[in-house]
C-alpha cells in the first residue's frame, strides 16, 4: 500500500506515485519532465518541420545576397562545316573547314535598390521563422508536458486504486471470518465481496488509462508507440512554475515583450515593409549592366589564331504598368501583417488572462482538496474500529472507503489541473522552455 504522507494545513501536498506491475511495463523507460526539452527539440516532428522551414529561408536569404555577385559563363565550342557557303557578295563556294570558339564572359545585372530591399526582406523573414520556431517549441513542449500530466495522474490514480482494493479485500476476508465464526453478517460479507470486484474494475481502468497515457506521449516524442513509458518522479505535488503574482497588467506586458508569436508577426510586418519598398523601387530604380568577355577563334583547339577582349557597361530601365499595381498589392500584403499582428495580440492576451484565472481557480480549490483528503482518511480509520469493535457495519466502511477514493482522486485531479494551468500560463508569457521545467 502506497504512503501517503500526512496532509495538514501547511504541509506540502504531495500525493505518492505507483510504479504499476502491469503487463509489458517491467522494463518500461522512466522519462522525468525535465527530459522533454531535449526530446521535443530532438525527436518532435513539428518542431523538426520548423527547423526545416529555417533552413530553407536562411538559403532565400544567401540566395538574395548573390544578387550582388557577378556571373561566369564559360563556353567552348567547334563547328565544322563541309559544303557551299556564301559570300558577302552572293558568290558561292565550296568550303571545308572547322572553327574553335571559345570564350568566357564575366557579367553583373544589378538594380542595387531591389537587391537591397529584397535582402532586407529576406533576413526579416529568417527573423520570424526563428521566432516562429520558438512558438513551435513551446507549444509542442507544452503538449509534450501535459501529456506527460496525464501519465502521472493515470499512475497516481491506479495507486489510489490499488489501495482501495487492498482496503477492500482486507474488508472482505474480517467480514468472511466474522460470518464463519458465527458473529458476522452475511450480508456485510456480501457487500464487501461486492466491492472487491468494483474495486478491481476500476483498477483495470486505471491500467488501461496509464496505457494510454503512456502511448500519448510517446506520440508527443517521436517514440515507438509499443514502447512503455512511466514518469520517473516518486510523487505528484506542486511544480514552482508560476509567478506568485498574477496582476493582469504585468502579465500582459511580459507577454508583449517575450511572446514568441508576436515577435514573428512584428518580423513579418517589417518583411512586409521591405517588399513595399521594393515594389516601389522597381517603377523606375534603373539596372545597372556590366560585362567583359575574352574569345578566341581558330580552327581547332590546338591552333587558336587570336583571341577579343571586350568590355562594357549599360544602364537599363523597365516602365511597366504592372509595377505600379505590384505596389498597391505589396501595400495591401503590409496593411495585412498589421491586422494579423492586433489579432495575435488579443488572442495573446486572452490566454494570458484565461491561463492566470485557470491558476488562480486551481490554487483555491487545492485547500478544500487537501482538507477533503484529510477528514475521508480520519473517517475511513474510525469506521474500520467501529467495524472491528462490532459497533459498525460493512456499509459504512464501504462508503467510507469509497469518499477516501474519490478525496484522493479529486487531490489528484486538482494538483494536475494546477500545474497544467501553470504551464499554459508560462506558455501564454513565453516563458516555457527546457530550463524551466528542469527547475534551472
Amino acid at each position: 500500500m502506497l504512503a501517503w504522507p500526512a496532509i495538514g494545513a501547511t504541509a506540502e501536498v504531495e500525493v505518492p506515485l505507483a510504479r504499476p506491475a502491469i503487463a509489458g511495463f517491467e522494463a518500461a523507460r522512466l522519462i522525468s519532465i525535465g527530459e522533454l526539452g531535449k526530446r521535443v527539440r530532438e525527436q518532435n516532428l513539428g518542431v523538426a518541420r520548423a527547423q526545416l522551414q529555417v533552413a530553407t529561408l536562411a538559403h532565400q536569404r544567401d540566395a538574395a545576397w548573390a544578387r550582388f555577385l557577378p556571373t561566369l559563363t564559360l563556353s567552348a565550342a567547334y563547328v565544322r562545316v563541309d559544303g557551299f557557303a556564301q559570300g558577302n557578295f552572293g558568290d558561292l563556294q565550296e568550303v571545308s573547314y572547322g572553327s574553335a570558339r571559345p570564350y568566357g564572359r564575366l557579367e553583373l545585372q544589378l538594380n542595387p535598390l531591389l537587391a537591397s530591399y529584397a535582402l532586407a526582406s529576406a533576413s526579416r523573414q529568417i527573423e520570424a521563422a526563428h521566432a516562429g520556431l520558438e512558438e513551435i517549441s513551446g507549444a509542442e513542449l507544452l503538449g509534450a508536458a501535459e501529456a506527460y500530466l496525464d501519465l502521472v495522474r493515470a499512475q497516481a490514480a491506479f495507486g489510489v486504486r490499488g489501495d482501495a482494493l487492498r482496503s477492500a479485500e482486507d474488508l472482505h476476508a474480517i467480514a468472511t471470518a466474522t460470518v464463519q465464526g458465527g458473529t458476522g453478517s452475511a450480508t456485510d460479507a456480501l457487500r464487501a465481496r461486492t466491492q472487491v470486484a468494483r474495486q478491481r474494475d476500476a483498477l483495470a481502468s486505471a491500467e488501461l488509462e496509464i496505457r494510454l497515457s503512456s502511448q500519448a506521449l510517446a506520440e508527443r516524442l517521436h517514440l515507438p508507440p509499443a514502447e512503455a513509458l512511466l514518469a520517473a518522479q516518486p510523487s505528484l505535488r506542486v511544480e514552482p512554475w508560476a509567478p506568485d503574482g498574477l496582476e493582469a497588467a504585468g502579465l500582459l506586458r511580459q507577454a508583449e515583450a517575450h511572446r514568441p508569436e508576436l515577435r514573428e508577426k512584428r518580423h513579418a510586418i517589417d518583411a512586409a515593409g521591405a517588399q513595399r519598398r521594393q515594389a516601389i523601387a522597381s517603377l523606375a530604380a534603373p539596372t545597372i549592366g556590366a560585362f567583359a568577355q575574352l574569345a578566341g577563334v581558330g580552327t581547332g583547339y590546338e591552333n587558336l589564331a587570336g583571341g577579343q577582349l571586350s568590355y562594357g557597361i549599360g544602364v537599363q530601365w523597365d516602365l511597366s504598368p504592372w509595377r505600379y499595381f505590384e505596389t498597391r498589392t505589396a501595400r495591401d500584403r503590409e496593411k495585412d501583417a498589421h491586422v494579423v499582428l492586433e489579432r495575435s495580440r488579443d488572442r495573446v492576451a486572452r490566454e494570458v488572462l484565461d491561463a492566470a484565472a485557470g491558476v488562480r481557480t486551481a490554487r483555491g480549490r487545492l485547500e478544500p482538496a487537501r482538507e477533503a483528503v484529510e477528514s475521508a482518511t480520519e473517517a475511513r480509520k474510525l469506521g474500520e474500529v467501529r467495524y472491528r469493535a462490532g459497533s459498525g457495519s460493512a456499509t459504512e466502511v464501504i462508503e467510507a472507503q469509497r469518499d477516501l477514493d474519490a478525496a484522493r482522486l479529486g487531490l489528484v485531479e486538482v494538483l494536475v489541473s494546477l500545474d497544467k494551468a501553470q504551464l499554459r500560463l508560462l506558455f501564454a508569457l513565453g516563458a516555457l522552455d527546457a530550463r524551466t521545467l528542469a527547475g534551472r
